[in-house]
């Protein structure tokens, strides 16, 4: 298990991404005020060879978040 932190806004919204095995990975946006996680995983990702990966690898000040796909 791990985790990466690669962004935060002004307004407190940390985004990363973590990882549950040696090769899947999973976005999230944490906001630090309330401690409340979202877990964005694109649905439309597909899952080759047992694993896909999900990356939330900036954000910012109005929200928006930027996330790299790759399998």
């Amino acid at each position: 298990m791990f985790s990466q932190l690669l962004g935060m806004n002004h307004k407190g919204i940390v985004v990363g991404y973590y990882g549950t095995t040696k090769t899947s990975q999973h976005g999230f946006l944490n906001d630090i005020a309330t401690g409340q996680y979202t877990f964005l995983d694109d649905p439309n990702q597909p899952v080759i060879n047992g694993f896909s990966v999900t990356q939330i690898t900036g954000i910012s000040d109005p929200g928006d978040h930027r996330i790299l796909r790759r399998c």
